[in-house]
């Protein structure tokens, strides 16, 4: 008996320590956790003031927002060693934004790599920034400043983050989506942009163009986000993010055709990053563009009941493949569930359409069970509504 006392106390010990050591819940508006980067080369322990000196300067950078709450923490983050890790910390304490990295010590130099994973709740209209995200424009910095830093050597270390800051500026500002917050993330990729120049080229400088990109897009300047592009896919050929994003601004323009065709080039694309979604997103965007031919096609009198079965079916295939994707995972992220959400809701739609209405009725409910949106759910539910009629 008192053995067992024994074990149940020291169980319950070793679960408090273990919970007090666990990072909490965030709950921002946007949150931003900053691990602890790994250290390579020498073995003098740098990478922790390294980590503390980022998490400094991203926390200045938000405390001087007013109109938005960006929560950065730091405190029992840990090591994060890759993008896995990253994506599994973001959905435990509902991080928008994971910064990691290396840190490597050359003599007397440190050299700061830093990486970052973005989740993006899944858009309709196929966001493609999600993900991990490699931003390697080495932040150099002299030891002694480092360990022993002097207001000078702050301000230069904070300026040589610059670019880093700025991403997540833009990140930030993007996420919010108001107009007046859409041209604050202009401001912002623009500076990391101007920044990037002084490097030279560096692996994952094609992000800050995509960014750019994203944000034009959204501000309805089409010629200057397909400009930003051009120059990212200039950098990295096989920037599968790039063609999503490109073959977006085909839809956006209602050039169907070219849009498929991009979006088929996109998943063709190998060695995507880890949560990029390349091909469910490129298949969901294929999906939308036959769905669009199809509701087109439905709509004349009179139908052509050929073609828009032929649309539907291409339309349902490349939902298939969303909701495939999803149903193979054990631990699917977030993102990928609303959109499956989405691949349901709209497979349901073409059921109904083509007057299969126990099929329609069962992706329905599929849709509404899985989506976290309240605009989702409240078409899913309007959709049954009239088939019970």
């Amino acid at each position: 008996m008192f053995l067992a006392v024994v074990l149940v106390v020291g169980a319950g010990i070793a679960y408090v320590t273990w919970w007090s050591r666990q990072p909490r819940r965030m709950t921002g508006n946007f949150n931003i956790a900053v691990a602890e980067f790994v250290q390579t080369g020498e073995a003098d322990p740098v990478a922790s003031i390294v980590s503390q000196r980022i998490f400094s300067f991203l926390d200045g950078q938000y405390s001087q927002i007013s109109f938005e709450n960006v929560q950065v923490v730091h405190n029992k983050i840990g090591v994060i060693v890759g993008a896995e890790e990253a994506s599994t910390l973001a959905e435990k304490i509902d991080a928008h934004v994971v910064v990691y990295g290396d840190v490597t010590v050359i003599d007397d130099q440190v050299l700061v790599t830093p990486q970052f994973y973005v989740v993006e709740s899944h858009q309709s209209d196929v966001g493609e920034l999600s993900g991990e995200q490699e931003l390697a424009a080495c932040i150099s910095l002299p030891k002694e400043d480092l360990v022993n830093p002097s207001p000078e050597a702050l301000k230069k270390m904070e300026e040589s983050s610059k670019i880093l800051t700025e991403f997540t500026k833009a990140l930030v500002y993007s996420a919010a989506g108001r107009s007046g917050d859409l041209e604050l993330a202009r401001e912002s990729i623009e500076a990391a942009i101007a920044e990037g120049e002084s490097y030279g080229d560096f692996a994952g400088k094609e992000v800050l163009y995509l960014i750019a990109s994203d944000i034009a897009r959204r501000q309805k300047h089409l010629n200057e986000a397909q400009a930003y592009l051009g120059q990212a896919k200039a950098l990295n050929e096989n920037y599968g993010r790039g063609y999503v994003a490109e073959a977006n601004i085909y839809y956006d323009q209602g050039n169907l055709y070219k849009a498929i065709k991009v979006y088929g080039k996109a998943k063709e694309l190998k060695d995507q990053p880890f949560g990029a979604y390349i091909v469910e997103k490129a298949s969901w965007g294929i999906g939308n563009s036959y769905m669009s031919q199809f509701g087109h096609v439905i709509r004349n009198e009179p139908v052509d009941w050929t073609g828009a079965i032929e649309l539907a079916n291409c339309a349902l295939d490349n939902y298939q493949v969303v909701i495939d994707s999803y149903l193979q995972r054990s631990s699917p992220e977030a993102s990928l569930r609303e959109a499956a959400a989405w691949a349901y809701y709209y497979s349901g739609v073409i059921y109904q359409e083509t007057e299969q209405g126990e099929i329609a009725r069962q992706v329905l409910e599929q849709a509404s069970r899985l989506t976290d949106n309240p605009d989702l759910a409240k078409k899913a539910r309007d959709r049954l509504d009239e088939l019970r009629k």
